[in-house]
């Protein structure tokens, strides 16, 4: 396997998995995000994509600091399951992406989302913040802090 970083033109492998569209992957692309995937030969095992901006998550605002990168859409596909291959890109990504400054990175796994929570056991992932999040009707939100690992 090695590590590079993906064109946006190879991105419509992405079409329809999670919900997200080739245009719209495309289009966070042009504003700044960053694809990074896991290559066996000319297949695409695993990607996860890099955002060096600002973000609001779950009616949340989140700030990121100049040469940092929130990590979202992490995705290995169904034929490469079951090899840590997550983990791996994960773990690795840093390295590619140190060209580009950005060396630190954060993530939002949901509570619920036990393989997610696994990935960033294995590799040693820093918890910062737990919080939970309450919508109704998708008209009133509420965040709670429940816990700052970082006290």
């Amino acid at each position: 396997y090695k590590i590079a970083l993906v064109h946006p033109s190879e991105i419509s492998i992405m079409d329809g998995i999670m919900g997200l569209s080739t245009s719209f992957l495309i289009k966070n692309m042009e504003r700044g995000q960053v694809c990074v995937g896991l290559r066996k030969a000319d297949h695409i095992a695993s990607l996860l994509f890099i955002d060096p901006n600002d973000f609001s998550f779950k009616h949340r605002d989140f700030q990121i600091e100049h040469g940092s990168g929130y990590l979202l859409n992490l995705y290995t596909f169904e034929d490469c399951r079951g090899n840590n291959l997550a983990a791996y890109l994960r773990y690795h990504c840093y390295d590619a992406l140190h060209h580009l400054n950005i060396t630190t990175l954060y993530s939002i796994t949901s509570y619920f989302n036990k393989s997610s929570l696994r990935v960033n056991e294995k590799i040693n992932a820093e918890k910062l913040k737990l919080y939970l999040h309450i919508g109704l009707f998708k008209k009133w939100h509420w965040n709670f802090l429940l816990k700052d690992y970082e006290r």
